[in-house]
């Protein structure tokens, strides 16, 4: 069986494709790799230029329009790894509204 190195990207469905990387950008210092608007789907794609971590974020123009909620199937949530609490808890205490 392979080894699991660490992970390479993640996608999340959003209601606001351009809104939403702006806020991923500004929160992590992410830059845009790539970006479409198609019939069905707009989306961005961003790069976190240390790690080369991968984000992308999809809209969908048929989409539900539905808020999250943590108790529906599905992502429950996803945690970021930095160097200490302390750099965590300055994170956490600035973060943006999304």
């Amino acid at each position: 069986m392979p080894s699991v190195t660490g992970a390479h990207h993640m996608a999340l469905t959003v209601t606001d494709a351009e809104r939403s990387a702006a806020w991923y950008s500004e929160l992590l210092g992410m830059q845009l790799l790539m970006s479409g608007d198609e019939d069905t789907v707009r989306f961005r794609v961003l790069v976190h230029p240390e790690s080369g971590w991968v984000l992308g974020v999809r809209e969908y123009t048929e989409g539900s329009g539905d808020r999250f909620d943590e108790l529906r199937t599905g992502l429950d949530h996803f945690a970021f790894g930095v160097p200490s609490r302390g750099r965590r808890r300055r994170r956490r205490d600035h973060l943006p509204a999304p």
